[in-house]
């Protein structure tokens, strides 16, 4: 409601729309929805009038509206394009024609002189936000701040600075929601709440130029009709009477006769409690009185250390409504700030205080707000215990000082000796850190070196086989003896580096240690034969199933027969022997190897040195075999882990014998070993008869598709050119640049093996890898990992993702072309195998995982729809989540059969094993098994087994308990 200046009153309604009194009679506008010129809506909120006598209209949901009395005619602003919201709270027409506009999503501002609109969530700068932002009510005072009431506190805008203070009840009003907001003849604010009134009183700093906020809050004790006030209803008269419109009624006022309480209150302690107990005068606790007077009439209090737990209450001795007193606490030497309590709280409790001496202060504020700064003051003392008293902290203080002469002398010592040895460690670090610096330029030498060595060792084999030149042929030789030394050195310094550095740590698998042997020495039958000398193997055993780290293992028999080979001159022998030991006393059982050669031998005072780091015999200027003295001493190392022990003794007629033995552990299957002497196997090892001809020997002769498809994935184009010119003879091959490229490829291209490279840009081969293994589309392909990296943890992280085997650079090119050979074979056995295994309740299939899950969930499938001979390869296929396409060549690869055989042969092993078991004739079991007619259900059994069903049953009842192999 407001007054105009025309004297004529205008009234706004929440649901009948404007009203104009002009004291005889009322005009009233109202919503007319075949009017445009009307108001928006009846929902009425709030209306103001500016000094030009245009009438501003705020309504719920319809936005602002001007109207002009004179011609009676309306203008809308709405929320789309001027306003914050269309629900329109309230108006006040401020300074400079500015009109605030509070609304329910916020705060606008219109500057009639402009004729724009500013919309206002927070301030201007985005760093503050209103506390609410659905206004109850928009004010602004005489200094130019803008107050915000909301219902989540109050507002205060400062323009000028562009800062919004909040107040909360926290802060002093009397509550949180705020309902109207006006100002007095002295600038003071008046704030109706939900609970209560609360008179702001506003000052402002002369230094700084802020504003700070005191608070006086009323409530019904003080005579107001009630705590909860109308949102918008205060109103402040021209001659300084303040109205305020509640639930219950209307307060009138005049700010400056109210009669404030300024009787200063004054405050009396009333007792003390001990643990609970109210101490009284003279009486005797724990050894002591704690009161001797009234705690009034007394200035101490004292109390041992362990009477630390006590309250104190007081009174302000105001009787002009007490409830509203409030009171300050402090203890000094506790707590540094006074905390602020209401009049209901009159004790204070205080527990595990530290022993010293300690001021309680208490000072009361009246109803009204008035402090009486003189406090009331108590001194309490708690004794320390014995242990913290002065006498204690003296012999504390002799002990101290005797403690910290002893050990200054300790120390000083100590510094003595420490200097001393630092001196010897430091001259021992520089030595280490040269030979460190050495070493770590080899080993990265060393790694760029290991390509390199492949494509010179590998070519050199091929021209060796292929050149009928016997002069050109031993420069070839010599090529290679010097390549394999020069790779020699290369994994000497790579292992000596990695032993340095990591340490050795064994990583046993479960194989054919025996294996591992005969393969060691296959390795040197070319050397044999180049150098003619006999090498032998003579085993007690043939297999030996066990836990060894078999890389550790075939590095220490490749040492001990390098340096064999290196010291026996044409015409002698190597022999290596195998056998099992047992020490007296004791069952546990050791593998005992021997490397036995005719070489010009060791002496003895070198044999208690040989396996030491860099140590290397000195033979004289007619036996200079080089070396680096690190091979010997790695041995030692490798047999050391395995928990062995390794010796060196003269052999027989001349030579060396060195013979190693370690643990039997967790040996897989039983054996039977004869004494030690009695060979069960001897091998005499020919170069001419091994893998250098095995390739052209086993390599299939296939010709068209046919043919497997090989798939090479290298980023070295120079050894992909070498690998596809060695292997196309054999193989159809394809090329692939790295990883990525050969993931886009094999799904559809579905090669029979993988040949990749691991360290390559884009996607690396151990990527490539966990692709391959768990797809289920390419899961059953064989793939090769090769690579420069020899450190084991390398080599296990590629079997572990799967990898098929794992071969590093420089290799031999026909071991590789024999492993390639063995897996496609392995491939088709296990086909026949797995087909041959088919079975309607299958349980041993073991392929990959992917695999095997595939195949099971595709038998599982076929024999709960084996009765229906409507089950097609599309459905299966659905089932098992791939296209036709995929699953045929998936089942062709795994099984060698084509999805519908799959599905045939399921039906009639399940039609053998009713026969067998059941009483049904036939054509029952035709049916049962999905057949629709019996005549082709004997058909493709007798193809499938060799007979009719009915000369099937016939065997099975003639020879009970005999089944027919399937």
């Amino acid at each position: 409601m407001c007054q105009a200046s025309d004297g004529k009153l205008w009234i706004a309604t929440y649901l009948g729309g404007l009203n104009c009194f002009d004291g005889r009679k009322f005009i009233r506008y109202n919503h007319n929805p075949k009017n445009p010129n009307s108001l928006v809506n009846n929902n009425v909120w709030s209306v103001v009038e500016d000094e030009k006598g245009m009438i501003w209209i705020g309504t719920l949901g319809g936005g602002l509206q001007m109207l002009n009395p004179a011609t009676g005619k309306f203008i809308t602003y709405q929320a789309d394009k001027y306003l914050t919201s269309n629900y329109v709270s309230s108006l006040f027409l401020g300074k400079n024609r500015k009109m605030f506009i509070g609304t329910a999503i916020g705060l606008t501002v219109f500057d009639m002189n402009k004729g724009s609109f500013e919309r206002f969530n927070g301030n201007r700068a985005g760093t503050q936000q209103f506390s609410s932002l659905n206004v109850n009510q928009v004010y602004e005072d005489s200094r130019g701040l803008l107050w915000v009431a909301t219902r989540d506190g109050l507002n205060i805008f400062n323009f000028q600075q562009d800062q919004i203070r909040i107040l909360r009840k926290a802060d002093g009003l009397a509550d949180d929601i705020i309902c109207a907001i006006v100002e007095d003849q002295h600038k003071n604010m008046w704030i109706t709440t939900a609970n209560g009134v609360s008179n702001v009183v506003v000052s402002e700093d002369p230094k700084t130029r802020d504003y700070k906020y005191s608070f006086n809050n009323y409530d019904s004790k003080d005579g107001l009709q009630g705590n909860e006030f109308n949102i918008r209803s205060i109103a402040g008269t021209r001659n300084g009477e303040i109205i305020m419109g509640g639930l219950r009624g209307l307060n009138y006022f005049f700010p400056d006769k109210i009669k404030y309480n300024q009787i200063l209150p004054k405050v009396s302690f009333t007792g003390i409690t001990l643990f609970n107990e109210e101490v009284q005068i003279d009486s005797v606790y724990s050894g002591h009185k704690i009161l001797v007077a009234a705690l009034n009439k007394t200035n101490k209090v004292e109390l041992k250390y362990r009477q630390n737990v006590f309250s104190i209450s007081f009174s302000g001795m105001d009787y002009i409504l007490p409830e509203k007193c409030r009171f300050a606490y402090m203890l000094e030497g506790f707590n540094p700030d006074w905390l602020y309590v209401d009049g209901s709280v009159h004790e204070v409790t205080y527990t595990n205080l530290a022993p010293g001496t300690y001021t309680f202060k208490v000072k009361a504020a009246n109803s009204d707000g008035y402090w009486n700064e003189e406090a009331a003051t108590l001194t309490i003392v708690i004794r320390p215990p014995f242990w913290r008293t002065y006498w204690a902290y003296a012999l504390y203080g002799l002990l101290l000082v005797g403690l910290l002469i002893l050990a200054r002398r300790m120390v000083l010592r100590a510094e003595r000796n420490r200097f001393r040895i630092r001196q010897i460690e430091m001259e021992a670090e520089r030595k280490h850190e040269l030979d460190d610096m050495k070493l770590r330029f080899f080993t990265n030498v060393s790694h760029e070196l290991r390509t390199p060595l492949t494509l010179i060792i590998s070519p050199i084999d091929g021209l060796i086989k292929s050149m009928e030149s016997e002069e050109h042929k031993q420069k070839l030789m010599v090529m290679k003896r010097n390549a394999f030394r020069l790779l020699n050195l290369v994994n000497e310094i790579l292992d000596f580096r990695k032993s340095d550095v990591q340490g050795n740590v064994l990583k046993p698998v479960t194989a054919d240690a025996m294996a591992c042997i005969r393969n060691a020495c296959l390795s040197f039958a070319d050397l044999s034969d180049k150098k003619n000398v006999k090498l032998s193997l003579k085993s007690a055993i043939h297999a030996l199933n066990m836990d060894f780290d078999e890389d550790k293992l075939n590095k220490i028999l490749m040492n001990l027969l390098s340096n064999a080979f290196k010291f026996t001159d044409a015409g002698g022998r190597v022999d290596v022997v195998v056998c099992l030991s047992q020490e007296e006393g004791n069952a546990d059982l050791s593998l005992q190897v021997s490397v036995a050669d005719t070489g010009i031998g060791i002496k003895d005072e070198d044999k208690q040195r040989i396996f030491d780091r860099f140590y290397q015999v000195q033979h004289g200027d007619a036996h200079d075999f080089g070396g680096s003295g690190i091979g010997l001493h790695m041995v030692k190392e490798f047999v050391n882990l395995h928990g062995g022990q390794i010796q060196i003794t003269d052999n027989v007629g001349g030579g060396s014998v060195f013979t190693f033995t370690i643990p039997v552990v967790n040996a897989q299957e039983s054996f039977d070993w004869m004494e030690k002497g009695a060979m069960t196997e001897e091998v005499i090892i020919d170069g001419k008869d091994t893998a250098s001809n095995a390739f052209k020997q086993n390599t299939p002769e296939l010709s068209g598709k046919d043919i497997p498809l090989l798939l090479i994935v290298d980023d070295n184009e120079d050894f992909r050119s070498f690998m596809k010119e060695s292997l196309s003879g054999y193989y159809r091959i394809r090329e692939a640049r790295n990883g990525r490229e050969a993931w886009e490829m094999i799904p559809d291209l579905q090669p029979d093996l993988i040949i990749s490279d691991v360290m390559m840009p884009e996607m690396d081969g151990t990527e490539l890898c966990s692709m391959v293994k768990n797809d289920v589309r390419t899961s059953h392909i064989p793939l090769i990992l090769l690579t420069a990296r020899t450190a084991e943890e390398h080599k296990l992280e590629g079997l572990e993702i799967g990898a098929d085997d794992y071969i590093t650079k420089p290799f031999n090119f026909e071991i590789l072309s024999l492993r390639i050979k063995k897996m496609l074979e392995f491939r088709e056995v296990r086909r026949s195998k797995f087909t041959k295994q088919i079975d309607p309740e299958p349980s041993e299939i073991t392929i990959t995982p992917l695999d095997e899950k595939l195949i099971k969930k595709a038998i599982l499938y076929v024999e709960n729809n084996i009765s229906r001979s409507e089950l097609s390869v599309e459905e299966l296929s659905r089932e098992l989540g791939m296209s036709r396409v995929h699953l045929y060549k998936k089942l062709i690869h795994i099984t060698g059969k084509s999805p519908v055989e799959f599905i045939r042969t399921l039906r009639l092993k399940r039609a053998a094993q009713l026969l067998r078991e059941s009483q049904m004739n036939i054509s029952e079991i035709a049916y049962e098994v999905g057949f629709n007619n019996p005549k082709y259900f004997s058909k493709y059994f007798k193809d499938e087994f060799g007979m009719l069903p009915s000369a099937y049953m016939a065997e099975m009842k003639k020879e009970p308990g005999n089944h027919l192999v399937l």
